[in-house]
């Protein structure tokens, strides 16, 4: 038995044992977090100055030669850039989608830029004349709050989805289908 499977939630074969890997990327993602939701912080500010200074975190590079800090945190982009959404409350970062008068959506641009699907979604969204600022918030709680427990979850169903696609090209199932089908 590989330590993947191990790892695993004995509801899928495995045998419960936490992955490390998996919490530790979750807890480097909490950092990443709060560079997002908490500029103002003394670290954020710095980290800030040195690597993103016109950018958000999410759109960050990784720079020329980053201190250990800044690389770990870095690392998490792909976690928090899967797991976050957009609370849109000000018309500043999507004014061009809006008219801000009638408080609705154009339409028109939304369809030519986003698929159908998603362009159902963003309409469907009611949109209100207070003046708040947009939030990021967290898909895999409830509550929109990053934790730990929420991203490990989602690190865990990356994990075991990836590795049933790498079964599956190897020839795991692939190989039970085409015995069937020959």
């Amino acid at each position: 038995m590989h330590w993947e499977e191990l790892t695993l939630h004995k509801d899928f074969g495995g045998l419960g044992f936490g992955n490390m890997e998996a919490f530790n990327f979750s807890m480097l993602g909490k950092q990443g977090w709060k560079l997002l939701i908490e500029p103002n912080p003394l670290l954020s500010r710095i980290l800030k100055a040195k690597y993103f200074p016109q950018r958000d975190f999410l759109e960050a590079d990784i720079g020329h030669n980053p201190s250990n800090t800044w690389r770990s945190i870095w690392s998490s982009q792909s976690l928090l850039s899967l797991g976050h959404r957009w609370k849109i409350a000000d018309d500043l970062t999507v004014s061009h989608l809006k008219i801000s008068d009638l408080m609705s959506w154009k339409a028109e641009v939304i369809d030519t830029i986003f698929s159908p699907t998603d362009a159902a979604a963003i309409l469907g969204i009611h949109l209100t004349d207070q003046n708040l600022e947009d939030k990021c918030a967290w898909k895999a709680s409830h509550d929109g709050i990053y934790t730990v427990k929420s991203a490990y979850r989602m690190c865990m169903i990356i994990t075991m989805a990836s590795s049933t696609l790498t079964t599956v090209r190897s020839g795991g199932l692939f190989g039970i289908w085409t015995s069937l089908l020959v």
